[in-house]
């Protein structure tokens, strides 16, 4: 099995079958579906799928969320995108802790993939008619935007030397 058939295998198996989106068929890999596929790093694997675990329990009840953290779900399997994905489940996760453990800061999941139009925002300064943000806490009317901050020296140095 690849290790690209093997991630699909298992988030059919957390959110349901059909929820892989990807060509199974690809042989491509990154650093999640790598970990994913190599039993020493166990710990890694058991936190990955606790993780969607909670998201699905999470966001189960909430259909119109839920589409967009499946997007982001079926993003790890990228071979360019897969970080920024990676960091955006981590952010949904660790923000909505409060839910699982029913304390009081936020009671309302957080709203993926908010667009707000200009006259929300500084698109309007930018010549744009709308600003798209990964997140909205709806209990605090907080939006945010998470950034995945990684090191690109390699794919710079391989550049120059192609």
């Amino acid at each position: 099995m690849t290790a690209i058939r093997n991630y699909s295998t298992i988030i059919d198996g957390i959110f349901g079958i059909g929820t892989t989106t990807f060509a199974v068929t690809d042989t491509h890999t990154n650093k999640v579906i790598g970990a994913l596929n190599n039993p020493e790093f166990h710990e890694f694997i058991a936190n990955f799928r606790a993780r969607l675990y909670r998201l699905k329990l999470i966001y189960g009840t909430h259909s119109e969320y839920l589409k967009d953290i499946l997007v982001q779900v079926n993003e790890i399997s990228s071979e360019k995108n897969w970080e920024g994905a990676f960091a955006e489940l981590a952010a949904y996760d660790h923000l909505n802790s409060d839910i699982l453990k029913h304390k009081t800061y936020i009671h309302n999941p957080i709203q993926p993939n908010v667009t707000l139009p200009s006259s929300e925002s500084f698109a309007l300064e930018l010549g744009k008619k709308a600003t798209n943000l990964d997140g909205l806490v709806e209990d605090r009317t907080l939006y945010f935007d998470v950034k995945c901050l990684k090191d690109n020296v390699t794919e710079i140095l391989e550049g120059i030397y192609s």
